[in-house]
């Protein structure tokens, strides 16, 4: 894993890992990570690389409270017919401070 100060380091993991979770990630930071597998035969080549952004909820500052998690926040439906569905939301306040934007919604039906 290379950190937002761009150093290098190692997680070795034993091969029965199947999850490993990293921590202490700056959110708004991108953390490139590849992988090597070491055997009797010795190391393998690079895997290629998978870069991955930290983030945090939106409205959440970095202390970990909520700021703008209100109900009224979230998406609310407002209509239903056979073939469609409309919702509606309000935009976070300009001044928000905690968390990564919100880039849209998933709506499942």
């Amino acid at each position: 894993m290379r950190d937002y100060e761009r150093t290098m380091t190692n997680h070795p993991l034993g091969q029965e890992t199947t999850i490993w979770q990293a921590r202490a990630l700056r959110p708004g930071k991108v953390y490139p990570f590849h992988f090597v597998a070491i055997n009797a035969m010795g190391k393998s080549g690079n895997s290629p690389v998978l870069s991955t952004l930290a983030a945090m909820h939106p409205g959440v500052r970095y202390a970990g409270d909520s700021e703008y998690s209100k109900l009224s926040y979230r998406p609310v439906i407002t209509d239903v017919q056979e073939s469609s569905l409309t919702t509606k939301w309000s935009h976070l306040p300009a001044d928000i401070t905690g968390g990564s934007p919100i880039t849209g919604f998933k709506v499942y039906l």
